[in-house]
This record gives structure tokens, C-alpha cells and sequence, in this order.
């Protein structure tokens, strides 16, 4: 089969979206090596095992890419041979080529459009209505997308295939590895945004303080500002929290493992996921996790996290101090994460996807 893959969600310090093509990308390789892949990329990135077409420079925002996808890629496609051509964030060419599959990790600018800018939600609200009218076939991460999508969008449920994601499972010699920091610490993960929910997180904390003053505990915090993120740090001022928050920014996937590792819990309550990636990446590396009751979130958690009420911050400081007190109840949703973890593979993702293509390509 020939293969096209457009790559250009994928750049230097890549959030969740990135992540999931370069994995999809990789297994899919392994797996399916008779197949021929061309990659649409961004310059300077390698894709091993693949032909890879450099269509967007690095580094370069999402205007340009936006432009790049809807006036470059339609041209280049049409002297393409290919099969079937995958776009993997939500969007496709509205001069949409043959046999176009897009892959739509949520519908937040539906469903949550307070938490976007007023351009980001018009880009991609209106892209996405023209996308799913025009694509052959769309993969979502979750039952949760799919019913999104069919309440939102009025898509036909023939037209929806659910593909989860997965987690690479960390290397046995890494599980030893964990994170410097002087004092107990609680993780967060995710990019900086209204609808992760970080602000509630700040709040929970600073009531966990005052109900148990001797708490020692902090709280990290891995990944880039996105988009509305003052109101975080102002909460963190506001809180007098400074001392007690850390800020790391983009880090790599060993150093996050290191952090997982090293925490007592991961709090994410979470107000929307289309699937919740950190959730498995922290149930894999024996982090236990406290998260959203609603949603992809709970549906990827199912039976191995402790749920909470994202929108009550009474809730969520109850779990992190249930969390920090029981050590009976960490150990418990460690082994409970880590099987449910084991239970999403790549190699899964992969096979799935392509079955998606086959049937496509077939007509289905």
C-alpha cells in the first residue's frame, strides 16, 4: 500500500498531537514494512524508514502551516501515486485529495470555546466542519470524540472508526530513574491551556496547605504555555504559592519519565480530553493517578485512577490528600495503572489504523 502521512502538527519540542504521529508513524513502520510511506514533514526531521517531503519549514507557526496544508499540499498530492492520504490533526485540504482520512483528537472548540482565542476558535471550528464533510473517513482516540462528533457534527457513525492511542512503555532500566527535587511532589503534564484545568490544581493546593499545614508536598509541572495561560501564574501569585510550584517547561519523554517516577501522584483533572495521553504515560511509569470523572478521561482511567470532579476544588484536594496520607491507596493505583496501561499497545494503534486505510482504499 502507499502511504501518505502528513507529519506537519510534528515540531521541535512536540505536545500530545506530535507525539501520537511520531509513534503512529514509527509502529506502523515496524509493522507494515512492505508498505511504502511518504511523509509530508517539516524540514530537518527525520522519519526513518520512510520518504520524507519536506513541505514546511521549521519552526514555522500555524498560519504558515495552515496555508502550506490548504494551497501546497493539494497541488503536490495530485502528482502523487498513493493509496490513501492521512492527515493526522483534525484537519484536511478543502481541495480535499482522494481517499482522505483525518484524524480528530477532540472537538474542544465545540465544546469548550470559552477556553480557546477568539482566532484559534473560528480556525478551527471552521475547518473542522469543512474537514469532516469532505474526508473519506475519520479516526478518533475515543468512544468519548466519537460521540462528540456525531451530537456536534451530525457525522454518520459508519464514517467514525475509534483507534485508541498508546504509550510507549518505558525501557525496565529507566523505571529506577527518578526526578531531583528536595521535597514530595505531586505532577502535572500537559499545555499550559483554560481546559487542562491547572488553576483548580493551584487552588486544591493551596487548600491543602491550609487544612494540613505541615504538608510538605509540591507541585510540578511539565509543559510549554499554550494559549490563556496568564490566569495560572496569576493564581500562583495571587496564592503565594511561588516557593511552592515549579514551572519546567518543555522536557524530554526520559526526563518526564524521571518525573513520574519520582511523584507520589499525578493530578489531572482535566475539564476535556479527546483521550488523555498523560494519564497512561503516568500509569505505565507506576505514578498513581487522580483524574477527571467525565469524559475521555475517565473512560481511558476506567477502574484504575481516583475520579474527581474537575470543576469542585474541594474534591480534587481531597484526592491529593487522600493520595499523599495512604500509602495503601498509592500502591493500589499503581498496580492498578500499570495493568491498564499494558492494556494499549502501538502495535495495536498501528494495525488498527491501517485496517481504516484498507477499508477506505476498498471503498468502504
Amino acid at each position: 500500500m502507499n502511504v501518505v502521512i502528513d507529519t506537519t502538527v510534528y515540531d521541535a519540542e512536540p505536545a500530545g498531537i506530535g507525539g501520537y504521529v511520531r509513534q503512529l508513524l514509527k509502529a506502523y513502520r515496524e509493522r507494515f514494512p512492505e508498505d511504502a510511506v511518504t511523509v509530508l514533514s517539516r524540514s530537518g526531521i527525520d522519519w526513518p524508514g520512510a520518504r520524507v517531503l519536506p513541505v514546511l519549514r521549521r519552526g514555522a507557526g500555524a498560519i504558515e502551516r495552515l496555508a502550506v496544508e490548504q494551497l501546497t499540499l493539494p497541488r503536490l498530492l495530485r502528482g502523487l501515486p498513493y493509496d490513501v492520504a492521512h492527515f493526522a490533526d483534525y484537519r484536511c485540504p478543502l481541495r480535499t485529495p482522494a481517499r482522505a482520512i483525518i484524524t480528530i483528537h477532540d472537538l474542544a472548540m465545540f465544546r469548550y470555546p470559552e477556553t480557546l482565542t477568539a482566532r484559534q476558535r473560528w480556525l478551527k471550528q471552521t475547518f473542522t466542519r469543512a474537514s469532516v464533510r469532505r474526508a473519506s473517513h475519520i479516526i478518533v482516540p475515543s468512544a468519548s470524540t466519537k460521540n462528540d462528533l456525531l451530537e456536534w457534527l451530525g457525522v454518520p457513525p459508519a464514517a467514525i472508526t475509534v483507534v485508541p492511542h498508546d504509550v510507549s512503555s518505558p525501557e525496565p532500566q529507566s523505571l529506577s530513574v527518578r526526578a531531583a527535587h528536595p521535597r514530595p511532589y505531586f505532577l502535572f503534564v500537559g499545555t499550559l491551556e483554560p481546559r487542562k484545568n491547572l488553576v483548580r490544581v493551584v487552588q486544591a493546593l493551596r487548600l491543602l496547605y491550609d487544612r494540613v499545614p505541615d504538608t510538605d508536598a509540591d507541585l510540578v509541572v511539565v509543559g510549554r504555555p499554550g494559549w490563556l495561560y496568564g490566569e495560572i501564574f496569576q493564581e500562583v501569585e495571587r496564592l503565594h504559592l511561588g516557593s511552592r510550584v515549579l514551572f519546567l517547561g518543555y522536557v524530554s519523554d526520559e526526563d518526564r519519565l524521571a518525573w513520574y517516577r519520582g511523584a507520589i501522584g499525578f493530578c489531572f483533572p482535566t475539564l476535556y480530553e479527546g483521550f488523555g495521553l498523560p494519564i497512561l504515560e503516568a500509569m505505565a511509569a507506576g505514578c498513581p493517578v487522580i483524574t477527571a470523572n467525565r469524559g475521555a478521561a475517565a473512560e481511558v482511567a476506567e477502574g484504575a485512577a481516583l475520579l474527581v470532579d474537575p470543576t469542585d476544588v474541594d474534591a480534587i484536594c481531597q484526592a491529593l490528600q487522600q493520595v499523599l496520607a495512604d500509602m495503601d491507596l498509592r500502591e493500589r493505583l499503581q498496580r492498578s495503572g500499570m495493568e491498564r496501561a499494558a492494556l494499549y499497545t502501538w502495535g495495536r494503534t498501528a494495525q488498527e489504523t491501517r485496517d481504516v486505510y484498507e477499508r477506505v482504499l476498498a471503498g468502504g
